[in-house]
């Protein structure tokens, strides 16, 4: 059964008024697809899931949770990076719906982690 552990660290931006042009949107999410894409060499299974189960949680020092649309839309590149590579498409089809958590930790250790775990 194949597993899947990616942990980064810094913070994607989240999507609320984040971005004041197109432009840097694409140069944001484009940085978060390439450190997700770094963390697979070698760690790719042998052909895309069918099925998975994807949890994905925010580390920061916030002083509250970002609301849950905010949390869910700033994994959205890097959950992109995994289509096509770990998993067949990032579809509820094929990954359900998967879990998006926040937990506060100390300033300037925030991070992101993703882990994938094969589904039946």
């Amino acid at each position: 059964m194949y597993q899947l552990r990616i942990e980064i660290p810094g913070l994607p931006k989240l999507q609320s008024g984040a971005f004041g042009h197109w432009r840097a949107r694409r140069v944001h999410d484009s940085k978060w697809k390439d450190l997700v894409g770094y963390e697979l060499i070698g760690r790719r299974p042998p052909k895309p899931l069918e099925r998975a189960e994807v949890s994905c949680v925010r580390y920061s020092a916030a002083n509250k949770a970002p609301d849950f649309e905010n949390l869910a839309a700033s994994f959205k590149p890097l959950i992109d990076q995994l289509v096509g590579t770990v998993i067949v498409d990032d579809s509820q089809d094929h990954i359900g719906q998967p879990s998006y958590q926040w937990e506060k930790c100390p300033r300037g250790k925030g991070r992101v982690v993703i882990e994938v775990r094969e589904g039946d």
